[in-house]
């Protein structure tokens, strides 16, 4: 059959290149959540021995794996399973840690050592209920907890091929309520062999988002020979390294709002987020490690539609999390997202207070004095507009600790928020410059070749985000990094063409 040939490749290629195990009916005895017990105890012991020593001989003795067990099902009463694998689990007052995060630099060695004692797992045809004998095509695994579920399908050129969106009726047809498998891998993907959707609910249709690297998949040109064209899927989505990242950067939790009645839910990256957030926070930390300076700018073109002030908080939060492999020295002191509006713009807001493990590291500036209380208090993440960043710039040149910060500015909209004098103050406020700063009415574009030649920014890196980059954005920050177009929002349904909805 071609699409088990297709199932086949896949499973191949993630135990050949990712060293996946294979499991079987008998390792997945329970049948209520679908736990590998045994995987689960070998991670613990291989990274936590004493720990689990101390719940063996103090508490649970043989009953021990049963107990971390049962303290997880308790926990998934109020927590996704994906976030409590993210926190751990709190077990007679112990911290049980259920996977190993990939190290951020190569100092950390028994990090790295234990990111590589992380089991990673698959079951085909994983049969979730017995009445009916129905499977799932694929499910995977984490020190022996479910984390991914895919239905795939192979689109062929026959009459009886079936797509993606056969794999999302199945998911949404099925009885949700018979198995958990269902509500406990934070990722739910539909695909065939040239297109994905994927869901961290997929109860509903309307839940499926897509997940390509383009209009074609076929086109991308980081795929192998001989593989399929949704290679990113499994070549790369389904690698540890890309699992690891959802489970400590990529996936956010919005907890329930009594207010406004709504349940809890979690948001997935689309791939275009994904790949742009990954791409350069990898160049930014390979040209800081390479030349020991920063001093890049980088333009990101994505269109309406692509959540971009998500993809913003995505990257800050990499950003701030960079360290040096080999001093392990911190890339950034500070990020700043500016934006043009006259007030933090209310669903920039709402967007970015969504990544609630932020927190005690992210600053919404309701007044412009709060800058510098918080560059004091060295707040890793602030979000200001440039208006009010302009407010202060005097007390913040004045400042000369400020001129050896190494600073991040992720600027929403480029062409429109860095007009004129103020858009130069905001990049002469870190910079070692004796630049003019006479009043004039031109843009800093108009003049950026004068400006950049006389601007020390070793110690700056831009990222500048438009879905319309003008001839004097490319000028002064050169093609875009990242692309997501126009096209792929209106095909993927976030925003309707213009030229089909004029009325005359």
């Amino acid at each position: 059959m071609i699409e088990e040939d297709f199932h086949n490749n896949i499973c191949s290629y993630l135990k050949e290149n990712f060293r996946y195990r294979v499991l079987s009916a008998i390792d997945i005895a329970d049948k209520e959540f679908y736990f590998v017990e045994s995987h689960l105890t070998e991670f613990i012991q291989a990274t936590q021995l004493e720990t689990w020593n101390t719940l063996h001989d103090e508490y649970f003795g043989s009953d021990t794996a049963r107990q971390i067990l049962k303290a997880i099902t308790e926990e998934l009463q109020v927590s996704p399973l994906w976030l409590i694998i993210r926190n751990g689990i709190e077990v007679k007052g112990n911290r049980i840690y259920l996977y190993s995060p990939r190290p951020r630099n190569n100092q950390h060695t028994e990090q790295a050592n234990d990111f590589k004692r992380n089991i990673f797992a698959y079951k085909k045809e994983f049969y979730f209920d017995r009445d009916s004998n129905e499977a799932i095509d694929l499910v995977l695994y984490l020190n022996g907890l479910p984390i991914i579920s895919a239905e795939l399908k192979h689109h062929g050129e026959t009459g009886e091929a079936s797509t993606y969106i056969d794999a999302i009726n199945q998911y949404v047809d099925r009885r949700h309520s018979v198995s958990k498998i269902f509500s406990l891998p934070f990722a739910h993907f539909a695909a065939d062999t040239d297109e994905v959707k994927v869901a961290t609910n997929p109860r509903n249709e309307n839940n499926f988002q897509p997940f390509n690297t383009g209009l074609e998949n076929k086109v991308n040109p980081e795929i192998p020979t001989g593989e399929y064209p949704v290679w990113h899927l499994y070549g790369q989505a389904f690698s540890p390294e890309y699992i690891c990242d959802f489970l400590e950067y990529f996936l956010i939790h919005v907890p329930a709002n009594t207010e406004k009645q709504t349940s809890s839910f979690s948001i997935m990256p689309r791939f275009h987020q994904l790949r742009s957030t990954r791409k350069l926070t990898a160049d930014v930390l390979d040209f800081a490690e390479t030349n020991d300076v920063l001093g890049k700018k980088y333009l990101i073109n994505h269109s309406p539609g692509s959540g971009k002030t998500l993809t913003i908080g995505w990257m800050a939060e990499r950003l701030d999390s960079l360290n040096k492999s080999t001093t392990n020295e911190k890339v950034f002191d500070n990020i700043f997202i500016l934006t043009d509006r006259k007030s933090l713009n209310k669903n920039v807001k709402d967007d970015l207070e969504k990544f609630t493990h932020l927190q005690r590291k992210i600053i919404f500036t309701e007044k412009a004095n709060e800058i510098i209380h918080e560059l004091n208090s060295k707040t890793n993440i602030i979000v200001t507009t440039i208006q009010k960043f302009n407010w202060v710039q005097d007390k913040l040149k004045a400042l000369e600790d400020l001129k050896e910060r190494k600073v991040a500015f992720l600027i929403d909209e480029a062409h429109r928020s860095q007009g004129g004098k103020m858009g130069k103050n905001v990049r002469t406020t870190f910079a070692d410059t004796k630049e003019q700063t006479e009043e004039d009415e031109t843009t800093w574009e108009d003049d950026a070749e004068e400006t950049f030649k006389n601007l020390d920014i070793s110690r700056q890196v831009y990222v500048a985000f438009t879905a319309t980059p003008t001839p004097k954005t490319l000028a002064l920050f050169g093609q875009p990094f990242d692309v997501y177009t126009e096209d792929e929002a209106i095909q993927e349904g976030y925003i309707l063409d213009v030229a089909d909805n004029i009325v005359s």
